[in-house]
């Protein structure tokens, strides 16, 4: 994840270079990311120890919330990054003429 991050944060900058703007929406998407994460997983774990939950269930629990969520959360990256693109590129078209 933190490879990933990393990779975001890069591409964040060289969209900014190019574009002058920040691409506001994918990195609000980053950051709920970061805080569902940290959040839902601090969570998770209380609520386990709570119930006395095994590890079997932990992991059920885990996977039958996570992967779903991650899921939709890789699409919707990848759907506002392709946006942001295809923007760049009108732009560009515009600038030109």
């Amino acid at each position: 994840m933190y490879r990933e991050s990393r990779k975001t944060v890069h591409w964040w900058a060289l969209y900014k270079h190019q574009t002058g703007t920040w691409p506001w929406s994918s990195i609000a998407i980053h950051v709920i990311n970061w805080v569902v994460i940290l959040l839902g997983g601090g969570f998770l774990i209380w609520w386990t120890a709570e119930h006395h939950l095994s590890r079997w269930q932990f992991l059920g629990i885990f996977l039958l919330i996570g992967l779903p969520y991650g899921v939709v959360e890789n699409w919707a990256k990848r759907r506002v990054k392709l946006n942001h693109l295809r923007n760049r590129k009108r732009l560009a078209k515009q600038l030109v003429r």
